[in-house]
């Protein structure tokens, strides 16, 4: 309760909390006030992670668990936080529409769906800050990686508004 626009959530193996991405305290907009929080699931309290995001829509914990990477849509990049002291550091920009990453095995890259060149899934290098086009699938919304990693469960619109809708494999 008390969520303002809560957009995403992540956790890591084993832990009992999680952490999510939303809007700040009601009435500010996600622009620029947009924040992750940590929610203990055993008790629903939550404790402020970071701030300052515009409009946090994706959230994966990195190996480690030290530290989080985020999708600033209204930012178009994706950034890494560090759950510590809530400082964040940007890994990646140009990512048009950045919404909903995911670690790749190996967790030296993640896949983040953008309109990056067309819209579909960009394959972003941690290490070297640069992001690609890995699949192109217009309206692609959010995935799941299969095990191994070769493969994503993908949802997708084919019309206005996610009224024809469909859900495929895409390698």
């Amino acid at each position: 309760t008390g969520l303002n626009a809560p957009r995403a959530s992540a956790r890591a193996a084993g832990a009992t909390p999680a952490l999510i991405t939303e809007c700040g305290p009601t009435p500010q907009t996600c622009s620029p006030a947009g924040r992750v929080l940590r929610v203990n699931l055993s008790n629903g309290s939550t404790a402020l992670v970071g701030i300052g995001l515009n409009a946090p829509e994706g959230i994966a914990i990195e190996p480690g668990s030290a530290t989080a990477l985020v999708c600033e849509r209204g930012l178009s990049r994706l950034v890494r936080l560090t759950l510590a002291s809530g400082n964040f550091t940007v890994v990646a920009t140009g990512l048009g529409d950045c919404h909903d990453v995911r670690l790749e095995a190996g967790g030296t890259s993640a896949l983040v769906v953008t309109t990056l060149g067309t819209y579909g899934l960009a394959r972003v290098n941690l290490q070297a800050s640069n992001a690609v086009r890995a699949v192109a699938q217009v309206g692609i919304d959010h995935y799941a990686l299969e095990p191994g990693g070769n493969s994503v469960l993908a949802g997708w619109a084919t019309g206005c508004c996610g009224v024809t809708a469909q859900l495929g494999r895409l390698d």
